[in-house]
């Protein structure tokens, strides 16, 4: 199933599915989470959340409950994975959010994906290769961009800067801001051929191999140089497995690095301004909630679609199929039978106020009987 976006006309419900058809296949079992958490769960780890806006209320045995604004924290608490024993987990479930246009709280469907323990080059690999084929079930016109927390952290940490400095800068990649990042490389002191290469990291015209010889200029560490040979190699495969045209590095896809350690990346469809698709590596986030595992996973976001790319459907219905007293039941049910096999119907005696349907059509004419 591939979005329409000429037409503006798509179905959730069947993107939902086939993106667990993709997962389920892959050898991903489903996720179905509680309705509630305890709210100290959320509140713990706001900075983890898309909001930090959260619906919570008592419950009955007097613990403070909310109602789930987030899948992965669910997920991690309750596995029972460990490092030699993983879980590949899927689900498709509903969140609630604060609507950044609306200001009142949505449920909103999410499907993603989560490797819990045992997390090599290979899960790598297949986590981002699902991310790509996910992105292609909603558009031909996809890119994944692409990014590494382990590696920004550790070229930041061998500034000598400090954790304010560090903060400083990861806020200038955030928002791509080049103009900010000279202005804040002036201010700390950083000059020369280490200025020149954070510089070229947020390069808007810059290539991947521009940008993986900015790195190689800052690698002053071990460090450093074995986590950008992991990104490179990462790249490699992905070109090598034929995505090399749908792939690009961008280090200003950033994450909380309390709780992001390694890849993390954003996937984009022609005609939405905002990532429809978003993951990572989130060994940290683990080790937080107490478990001692690697972690990659991945959301879809389905409301970003709904925002974009007409949330609400151009049409009501692709048939409107009147019918009048006289027109047999049965007649009725074979007419609208027969369109359905070309599109949805809606039956009616009179067209019904504001509905708007693709092409109307009237019992007795056309061939309908």
């Amino acid at each position: 199933m591939k979005l329409d976006t000429p037409s503006l006309r798509y179905d959730l419900a069947e993107l939902s599915s086939d993106l667990c058809a993709l997962y389920r296949g892959a050898g991903y079992r489903k996720f179905r989470m509680r309705k509630f958490e305890e709210y100290s769960l959320y509140l713990e780890n706001k900075n983890f959340l898309v909001s930090e806006h959260v619906l919570a209320f008592n419950g009955l045995d007097g613990r403070l409950l909310a109602l789930k604004p987030d899948v992965t924290l669910s997920i991690v608490k309750n596995t029972g994975a460990s490092e030699t024993e993983g879980e590949k987990l899927f689900y498709a479930e509903s969140v609630y959010r604060l609507d950044k246009k609306t200001k009142e709280y949505r449920e909103i469907e999410q499907v993603g994906l989560e490797m819990l323990g045992g997390v090599d080059a290979v899960g790598t690999l297949e986590v981002l290769s699902l991310a790509l084929e996910s992105l292609s079930l909603i558009s031909e016109g996809s890119v994944l961009a692409i990014s590494h927390m382990g590696l920004l952290d550790a070229i930041f940490r061998s500034l000598g800067l400090g954790a304010a400095a560090s903060s400083s800068l990861y806020a200038c990649f955030k928002t791509a801001g080049a103009h900010e990042l000279r202005a804040l490389l002036s201010e700390l002191g950083v000059d020369g051929g280490r200025a020149d290469a954070l510089k070229a990291l947020l390069d808007f015209d810059a290539g991947d191999a521009e940008r993986l010889e900015a790195v190689r200029a800052l690698s002053t560490s071990e460090e450093i140089r074995e986590t950008a040979e992991e990104l490179e190699s990462l790249l490699s495969a992905l070109a090598e497995l034929g995505y090399r045209d749908r792939v690009r590095l961008d280090f200003s896809v950033v994450s909380d690095s309390d709780y992001y350690n390694g890849i993390v990346f954003s996937g984009y469809i022609d005609g939405v301004p905002r990532a429809v698709l978003s993951g990572g590596r989130y060994d940290r986030l683990a080790a937080k909630l107490g478990k001692s595992i690697s972690a990659l996973g991945f959301a879809v976001y389905l409301n970003e679609l709904s925002y974009f790319l007409g949330g609400d459907a151009e049409f009501d219905a692709d048939y409107l199929l009147l019918y009048g007293e006289n027109d047999a039941p049965s007649a009725v049910c074979r007419a609208a039978a027969a369109l359905r096999a070309s599109g949805s119907v809606y039956l009616a005696k009179s067209i019904p106020e504001g509905f708007r349907a693709r092409e109307i059509k009237r019992m007795g004419e056309d061939g309908l009987c």
